[in-house]
């Protein structure tokens, strides 16, 4: 594909990163609403330990890194995509405060643990696209699990 054909199906550069980013954003979400269940009924280790394993496949790496340069363009140039990066946090936020919500945690408590649950997959997806040491990365996040579930293994 040339780049006037971009162009003229999309408009703008912006126009195609905001399709590409919509389509990996559904994707996840998809990933995520599967995997995670009602967590008052899968354990909660479980569903993040699937949802871990799923984050880790190939093709989710690459979604990553393509999501960490939309954040990294969104705070050089903070309206250049709108709201895209900011609706990406709001969309990741709220089946993760659903499920905690269904637990019975009030509604500022369930938010407060879903940034959490949220920010510690995204943190080790950036540092294993940076390392490549999925052993490493793969064993904080179980450490992690274990600690906010009260898990074993």
């Amino acid at each position: 594909m040339t780049h006037a054909t971009l162009l003229r199906h999309f408009g703008t550069k912006e126009e195609l990163v905001t399709e590409v980013i919509t389509a990996i954003r559904i994707d996840l979400l998809d990933t995520l609403g599967a995997s995670i269940g009602d967590i008052a009924e899968v354990p909660a280790a479980r569903s993040m330990r699937t949802v871990w394993r799923q984050l880790c496949e190939p093709a989710a790496r690459r979604q990553f890194v393509l999501l960490f340069e939309l954040v990294a363009m969104q705070a050089r140039e903070p309206d250049r995509f709108g709201p895209l990066a900011t609706v990406l946090i709001a969309d990741f936020l709220r089946p993760i405060e659903t499920s905690l919500r269904s637990l019975g945690l009030s509604r500022t408590e369930a938010r407060d643990l879903a940034t959490g649950f949220l920010a510690q997959p995204r943190g080790l997806q950036l540092d294993l696209a940076v390392s490549g040491d999925q052993r490493r990365v793969n064993a904080a996040m179980n450490r992690y699990i274990d600690l906010v579930t009260g898990a074993e293994g």
